[in-house]
């Protein structure tokens, strides 16, 4: 109903970027067009806001971290792709937009995809709406938009998500790595099996995850971690509840005057971990401002 188009979007192929080398890419993702993904993200920010969709949560423009880039470009995509596997990753810069309910989230489709005609974006280039999988029977739903950054022909990610997978989203995708495991001539054995012993006995009954045992099972069982500093109810915290939570109201908006991140940005760990002393001095923290900073930091190192 709210988003009529997105099937077609779906049966496109995989596009790639536009670069020379991976180390090309990389700068070119992480320097010199994530400006450009930041102030287009704003306009859709205030698109969605002037049409009452509610976004939960908005991760601004992320940059994919080198290591993690510079593995799957090698190890997963040049197996396949050879010496051209990093233009492959199409998540170098992506965003993440979190939402209440369905009817927001297909309804910012709506809006990401009239925003992605401009001129110097092209439009949509593919789309898995992981609501609506039609091969994957289990594992993590999400709606994933590949587009151009605008202004470069650097394919970036953004992904819809709901809240009630999203606060999960670390214990799930590793209970799905695992069952893929059993994965043997496109049929998974695990599924199959919870599907013919296990779903008659479960029936419709929920399991309910302790909101205060969300951050301890995910730092127990999972591998790939985001880059966010999380609340105990999963969700990410923001740099305004960080700075609130850690008693440095008085610096914020210091913090957000030199560039660092918005006080509704999900607030970044490797962000927050790569600000030495010297520079929040150059911010104006106080020696008071920076012991406590690194107080409350220790324990996400």
């Amino acid at each position: 109903e709210y988003a009529p188009n997105i099937a077609s979007h779906e049966a496109k192929t995989k596009s790639v970027s536009d670069a020379q080398s991976f180390t090309e890419l990389m700068l070119a993702g992480t320097s010199v067009y994530i400006n450009s993904f930041k102030k287009w993200l704003t306009e859709l920010e205030a698109a969605c806001q002037s049409q009452n969709i509610n976004i939960t949560s908005n991760s601004g423009a992320r940059r994919k971290e080198i290591e993690r880039a510079f593995y799957k470009a090698f190890y997963v995509y040049g197996e396949s792709y050879g010496e051209e596997g990093f233009k492959q990753m199409t998540d170098v810069l992506r965003c993440s937009l979190v939402f209440d309910d369905f009817k927001s989230l297909y309804q910012c489709f709506a809006v990401i995809e009239r925003l992605s005609q401009q001129e110097n974006i092209g439009g949509i280039l593919r789309v898995k709406d992981r609501f609506h999988p039609k091969h994957v029977p289990f594992g993590y739903r999400d709606v994933l938009i590949n587009m151009y950054c605008p202004g470069s022909k650097i394919v970036t990610e953004i992904q819809l998500h709901h809240r009630l997978f999203y606060q999960y989203k670390k214990i799930s995708h590793d209970m799905y790595k695992k069952a893929r495991l059993f994965e043997e001539n496109d049929v998974n054995m695990a599924y199959q099996y919870a599907d013919q012993y296990i779903r008659a006995k479960v029936g419709t009954r929920v399991h309910d995850v302790d909101d205060e045992k969300v951050l301890e099972l995910a730092d127990a069982t999972s591998t790939t971690h985001d880059d966010y500093i999380y609340k105990q109810t999963g969700m990410p915290m923001t740099y305004e509840e960080l700075f609130t939570e850690w008693k440095l109201n008085d610096v914020i908006d210091v913090f957000v005057e030199e560039g660092y991140g918005k006080k509704q940005d999900n607030a970044e760990l490797s962000l927050l971990k790569s600000l030495s002393d010297e520079h929040l001095k150059e911010m104006g923290f106080k020696n008071g401002h920076i012991h406590r900073f690194r107080l409350y930091l220790k324990p996400h190192m």
